[in-house]
């Protein structure tokens, strides 16, 4: 597997619960106190992932697909109930995915699922732009808007799932598709609002920016 995927981090786990949810001990502001409520976590991975490229996440599901694995998906951490561990299996943590960017021509922001909503908005701000992000900025966009993405600037620029135009999502086939309302349609609208059972891990998100208001909320 690691051969495939040299850039990946791979952690097989042991019989006891893995010391590390949000980020390893390896990882600046990893370790046991990190991450979800930690008081919830119930589920033993039988392998973690950490890809560091979209390729990576190809190699993982065809890993997964090729070996019945079940598959959980981490994008921030931020879950309260910890919904992407599950007994055995593999666990795909995106945490290193956390790249944003916009056209400024289009409006059109690109955004990897591990990054922050803090970090998105300041770097639509620089360009008199925003999104409806969560209510708190460490909180990462994947799992937010898989969610629907309801959060404080909602009335203001709507639920954030309304200004997802498409995304690059690896299928459980291991095959990456792009989905928007004309291609793969199916999963472009199962996404919003799928939660943890969207059947497929989202690498990219084209997100509609909005006007940056005289105020918001952060």
């Amino acid at each position: 597997f690691t051969a495939n995927a040299p850039d990946a981090i791979v952690y097989p786990t042991s019989s006891r619960r893995p010391e590390f949810i949000n980020a390893p001990p390896d990882v600046p502001g990893g370790g046991a106190a990190s991450g979800s409520n930690l008081a919830n976590l119930s589920g033993f991975p039988d392998l973690i992932v950490r890809p560091a490229t979209e390729a990576d996440v190809v190699i993982a599901m065809r890993h997964a697909r090729d070996h019945g694995m079940r598959v959980g998906v981490r994008s921030g951490g931020h879950s309260w109930d910890a919904s992407f561990l599950r007994d055995g299996g593999m666990l795909i943590d995106l945490s290193r995915l956390t790249k944003v960017g916009l056209d400024v021509d289009s409006g059109i922001a690109f955004v990897e699922p591990a990054a922050h909503g803090g970090d998105l908005n300041a770097m639509l701000g620089a360009h008199r732009r925003m999104f409806p992000v969560g209510h708190c900025p460490s909180l990462g966009i994947g799992g937010f808007l898989l969610h629907g993405g309801l959060g404080w600037n909602s009335r203001a620029g709507g639920v954030g799932a309304q200004s997802v135009l498409a995304i690059d999502v690896v299928t459980a086939d291991g095959e990456l598709v792009h989905a928007d309302r004309v291609h793969h349609a199916e999963l472009y609208w199962a996404a919003r609002g799928a939660g943890p059972g969207f059947f497929g891990v989202v690498t990219r998100f084209h997100l509609a920016t909005h006007p940056l208001p005289r105020a918001m909320m952060t």
